[in-house]
């Protein structure tokens, strides 16, 4: 239990170069360790000067290089007058666009404050109106009158 123990915390390359199936004492551990400290030392990636050697080889000449893009959205100089004035006494609660480097608020334009922040952000907001229908009496009860004939 003391070699497995020993072999949980060793590198997961020392596991091919050390067989634990054949060992009983932690001495015989110590004798494999010993007789393989060349390549437990230098493992996988490493050269005999303890140096890493680079990942040369390692990208195939297959592969495709990937170029990611990144567009500016919401925004254009021609966008027009915003819908209220700039209100930049009202202040963020913790950081503000302007420390985040975000756009300013879409109501006013201050980068003091955050949109749910800004005082004329309930002004601006589109209201849904609705009104409630009703059926007739006459209609509610011919519906009666028919269920009741089945």
């Amino acid at each position: 239990e003391l070699i497995l123990a020993i072999m949980e915390g060793a590198p997961k390359y020392w596991h091919s170069v050390i067989d634990t199936s054949t060992l009983r004492l932690t001495v015989d551990l110590q004798d494999k360790i010993i007789y393989h400290e060349d390549a437990l030392m230098y493992g996988p990636g490493s050269s005999a000067d303890g140096t890493k050697q680079p990942l040369r080889g390692k990208i195939t000449e297959n592969s495709t290089k990937k170029d990611a893009h990144a567009h500016l959205i919401g925004f254009h100089k021609d966008l027009g007058k915003l819908p209220f004035p700039r209100d930049d006494h009202t202040l963020a609660k913790g950081k503000s666009p302007e420390d985040k480097g975000a756009r300013p608020c879409r109501h006013c334009g201050s980068p003091k404050h955050w949109d749910n922040e800004c005082k004329y952000a309930r002004k601006g907001a589109k209201h849904i109106k609705a009104n409630f229908a009703s059926p007739l009496n006459e209609y509610v009860e011919a519906m009666s009158a028919y269920e009741e004939a089945y």
